[in-house]
């Protein structure tokens, strides 16, 4: 019985054991929830403390803000020069053609102003005094009447012999050649003009060096509406102008 009652004495240190080992492994129990709540704590702060990620922006549904571009400015309709709006326009009233007519120079352009008892030769103007038979010779700067009607009239229908100088006023009579013109005016500023019809050369008493006797067709008053234009070659030659 000895053996008998010394075998529960020799278990009781293995239910001490297993009491222990179950101790210990309530206590590692223990200690493991303790780590995992510990843990858990932890991660719990973690997350408390960590910033909250924001949603991805792909999950964004605002639309997308447009690109900002220079609006187009269309041409307002009343500027376009297009076909059917031109037609759709109000008509413009007409307007009157111009009346062409024919250029007409002045008064003043087309009308010389001439003076009083002047001749015109080249386009210089020789002013001339009424003389007579009597006379020797011409003034000096001026022409005069010799033969023929000796106050001169653009109507008289006679002809009138003017004498001059030269070289002097009527040095220009050595320019002029048949179909060249001389204007002459009278006592109030009237003038004609007359055409050189003829040219010759005489000696003192008209006649020429053919002999044709001159006197009468330079001198006289006959042969209608005429002037006759008389200047010095030398001492003894003398240049005749007719014109009509």
């Amino acid at each position: 019985m000895k053996k008998t009652s010394a075998s529960p004495k020799a278990t009781k240190p293995a239910a001490s054991k297993q009491t222990t080992v179950a101790k210990s492994s309530s206590a590692a129990t223990s200690s493991h929830e303790r780590k995992a709540n510990q843990a858990s704590q932890q991660a719990s702060a973690t997350s408390q403390s960590a910033p909250k990620a924001q949603p991805a922006a792909a999950a964004t549904t605002t639309a997308p803000t447009p690109a900002k571009s220079t609006p187009v400015q269309s041409t307002p309709p009343a500027q376009q020069a297009t076909a059917p709006q031109q037609a759709a326009a109000a008509p413009a009233p007409a307007t009157p053609a111009a009346v062409t007519r024919p250029v007409t120079a002045s008064a003043s352009s087309t009308t010389p102003h001439y003076q009083a008892r002047t001749l015109y030769i080249n386009g210089r103007g020789i002013p001339y005094i009424q003389g007579n038979m009597s006379m020797a010779a011409a003034p000096a700067n001026m022409a005069a009447t010799w033969g023929g009607q000796t106050l001169y009239s653009n109507s008289s229908g006679q002809n009138t012999h003017f004498i001059g100088h030269n070289p002097g006023v009527f040095s220009g009579l050595f320019s002029l050649g048949i179909g060249s013109q001389i204007t002459v005016t009278d006592g109030a500023g009237a003038a004609r003009t007359y055409t050189v019809r003829r040219i010759a050369q005489v000696n003192d008493h008209a006649v020429t060096s053919s002999g044709e006797d001159l006197w009468g067709l330079i001198t006289g008053t006959g042969g209608g509406q005429r002037i006759t234009l008389q200047t010095c070659i030398t001492n003894t030659e003398n240049l005749i102008v007719f014109a009509y």
